[in-house]
This record gives C-alpha cells, sequence and structure tokens, in this order.
C-alpha cells in the first residue's frame, strides 16, 4: 500500500511522490532519551506538516543502559563504535543525515564523526546557533552528571555562562518533562 502511494502521481505532478522526493529522509537514533525523541518526532512532523511535505524518518533504537554503562566506564570510543551500528543501520535504511536526540551520547561525538560517513545534526552546535541568534550569554543547564561535569556545552558556546545543576534523581528530569510533554512543549 505505501509502495503504491509512493509511485503514484496526480496529472499535474502533485501528487504523493513529488512530496515526499522534496523531503530529506531523517535518521535518529532514539532509545537514548525518549523524551527527546518524541520531542524530535513532533517537531519534523510539525515543520514538514508546515511546507506540505510528507516526512521520510527512520529510527534505531538503542538501548540506554548500555550506552550509560559504557559512559560510566569511561568507554567512550567504544560508545562511538556502539552507537555507529545504529547509524549504520539509518544509513543502510537510505537516511540522508542523523541526529541523536540526547545530550549525553554526543560526548562521543569527535569518535563517531570519525566512524560514520552520514553528517550528524549536532544539536549541541544548534543550540549554540540559537543561543547566540537569541544573544542569551547566560542559561540554566539540566541533565546527567555526563552532561553536566563533561562540559559538553562549554565546548561548544565558550561565551556562554552556565547556572548547572543536577537532577537529584530521573524522576525528577522525567518530571520536568512530563510536565512539558503535557501542555505541549515545543509547539507554537
Amino acid at each position: 500500500m505505501i509502495a503504491n502511494l509512493a509511485e503514484s502521481t496526480t496529472e499535474d505532478g502533485s501528487g504523493p511522490d513529488v512530496a515526499m522526493s522534496k523531503s530529506k529522509h531523517f535518521g535518529l537514533v532514539g532509545g537514548l532519551g525518549v523524551g527527546a525523541t518524541v520531542l524530535y518526532y513532533q517537531g519534523i512532523a510539525a515543520a514538514c506538516a508546515e511546507r506540505n511535505i510528507v516526512p521520510r524518518l527512520t529510527m534505531a533504537n538503542a538501548h540506554a543502559p548500555t550506552a550509560l554503562a559504557l559512559v560510566q566506564a569511561g568507554r567512550i570510543e567504544d560508545l562511538a563504535a556502539y552507537l555507529a551500528g545504529f547509524v549504520g543501520e539509518l544509513a543502510a535504511a537510505g537516511a540522508d543525515f542523523f541526529a541523536i536526540p540526547a545530550i549525553t551520547p554526543h560526548i562521543c561525538l569527535t569518535d563517531l564523526k570519525r566512524q560514520v560517513t552520514l553528517p550528524i545534526v549536532d544539536i549541541l552546535q544548534v543550540t549554540a546557533q540559537r543561543l547566540r541568534d537569541r544573544r542569551l550569554s547566560r542559561v540554566a543547564l539540566f541533565g546527567t552528571k555526563f552532561t553536566i561535569d563533561g562540559n559538553l556545552f562549554g565546548r561548544s558556546m565558550p561565551s556562554t555562562s552556565f547556572i548547572r545543576r543536577m537532577a537529584r534523581s530521573t524522576r525528577s528530569i522525567a518530571s520536568i518533562w512530563g510536565w512539558r510533554l503535557e501542555v505541549g512543549f515545543g509547539r507554537r
């Protein structure tokens, strides 16, 4: 059924395949920040809908406890290799680029970039650019111990001052994200 829709067109050429051909194939390495993955998906779907484009999206689901164990053990190169396997799946599925909708895994970004051919949407760089565009120089940072202590954002945004608050528990972060999802955070 999906294949038939993708191959069909209207007489004026504005059928489903034209919209799909305008869409890049986006890959997500999900499972590492489920709440963030949901927000990414909602954002992609909304942005495509605004442009009358059918989103082409593939997600490979990594195992968060495995990734966290590698980070905790300081095995950053192994984390990159682990994530590279998922990026390979996305490439094999036809993705044009990918993102990891979680901050902590970006700790291995340098190693990961050496191991994969797909371009990454680097959320640290995107965030840095948005802060510069908005002329924000002091922001609050919430996250895991590795996000806070790892200075991931500090390297991307050296002129930004961060108020670092460590989440007391996973439940704290879950309650923040749960509230934001419930009230439609990220929607216009």
